[in-house]
């Protein structure tokens, strides 16, 4: 009746569980239903039932934070390119104190092809044509990657956009639903009203 099933005694109750449905359980001799959120995984709750660890927001890096080499940059922008290395190298060392450990895995999962076999984060920039420009640029961009990580490492009930998006996606399927549903009726009307036409 449930196919493969797992069975976990625990005070007089009986749970049979099936992958990918509700689970069933069984206390005594009456039969109920229980969310499939429990035991699944879906609960933020750590397994002794405490919170988990909050992970604060990666700060603002500065300059100090990374190392920066310079080279000259390439295409245009005139003889000022052969003259001056305009062309910024930044590296990051994912392994310095203020990173959370969490957000710098998510790091290297997220920017594969940007972490060198020290397993520093590799951004360049010739973006503009002065070294002050490319360095801010540069910082942007590793900021927009720490912040990035760090959001993915959120539950979804704490991150805005993640929990709007689901959101969205709900409201889209549930209109979806009901006009699927209105055409269904339309149809079963269409159908009443030829059948009654026939019997005349």
């Amino acid at each position: 009746m449930f196919g493969r099933m797992s069975t976990t005694l625990c005070h007089r109750t009986t749970v049979f569980r099936r992958a990918s449905t509700p689970c069933f359980q069984r206390n005594r001799c009456s039969w109920t239903i229980v969310p499939r959120s429990v035991g699944s995984g879906s609960d933020t709750s750590n397994v002794d039932g405490s919170k988990p660890r909050k992970i604060p927001p990666v700060k603002r890096i500065t300059r100090d934070d990374v190392t920066i080499q310079f080279a000259r940059s390439s295409g245009a922008g005139g003889q000022n390119v052969n003259k001056v290395n305009t062309k910024v190298d930044m590296r990051l060392n994912l392994t310095v104190d203020w990173l959370d450990e969490e957000v710098a895995d998510a790091v290297r999962r997220m920017q594969k092809k940007r972490i060198n076999k020290d397993g520093e984060l590799v951004i360049m920039s010739q973006r503009t044509r002065s070294q002050l420009g490319n360095i801010e640029d540069a910082l942007e961009k590793v900021q927009e990657i720490l912040d990035d990580a760090h959001r993915t490492t959120l539950p979804i009930e704490e991150d805005p956009e993640k929990k709007k998006q689901i959101e969205k996606q709900l409201k889209k399927g549930n209109e979806t639903r009901l006009k699927k549903k209105q055409l269904k009726g339309d149809k079963k009307k269409e159908r009443r009203s030829g059948k009654n036409i026939k019997d005349w």
